[in-house]
């Protein structure tokens, strides 16, 4: 008994992904097929099986794409820094953004966190003229005027190096202002 359908019912045939994966499985995984010794001869249901899946993928990319514009958006800012700072190099930079999205986000308002707090300190530490530059450049009255001012300074420098903002207060900002941006700015295109 011959299961070959007409060649018009093949041209006829409507596809889903289930269907194409399918066919396609029963191409290549067929046991009368032997690797290295088969002429597979590639018909109209193969070609429909393959065109179907490329059009199926490329609808997806394009849904993922709109539904995560602004991460797209993001991207893209983020990947053009790497890129100036790795002096174009396309693959490395993608290679740095791929890492970043593997770091749980808790990680990133630490980070987040810790820098806030380092310009905290720095930004006060120059208000009240506290000579930043390496020990070992400073002169005998630059350091005596640094060792005055943590003196005189000493309650409020320690407050500064224990940290302005508070974990919770920096997780509670970001999230705010990451909620109010997605919702602020998800419809736009």
């Amino acid at each position: 008994m011959n299961n070959r359908k007409p060649i018009q019912q093949q041209k006829n045939e409507v596809y889903n992904i289930e269907k194409a994966i399918n066919r396609l499985s029963w191409r290549f995984k067929n046991e009368n097929v032997k690797i290295n010794e088969s002429k597979i001869i590639i018909n109209e249901a193969d070609v429909k099986a393959v065109e179907f899946l490329i059009e199926w993928i490329n609808k997806q990319k394009q849904e993922t794409l709109k539904e995560n514009y602004l991460f797209a958006k993001l991207f893209c800012y983020a990947f053009n820094n790497e890129l100036i700072y790795y002096n174009g190099d396309a693959k490395l930079s993608q290679q740095k953004l791929v890492e970043q999205l593997k770091i749980p986000v808790e990680y990133h308002y630490d980070k987040i966190h810790s820098t806030l707090n380092m310009f905290e300190l720095n930004n006060y530490m120059e208000q009240i003229g506290v000579i930043q530059k390496h020990p070992l450049t400073r002169n005998a009255d630059e350091e005596k005027n640094n060792a005055e001012l943590f003196k005189d300074n000493n309650k409020e420098i320690v407050k500064k190096i224990m940290g302005t903002w508070s974990i919770e207060n920096v997780y509670k900002s970001l999230n705010n202002t990451i909620t109010e941006c997605i919702n602020r700015f998800k419809n736009f295109e």
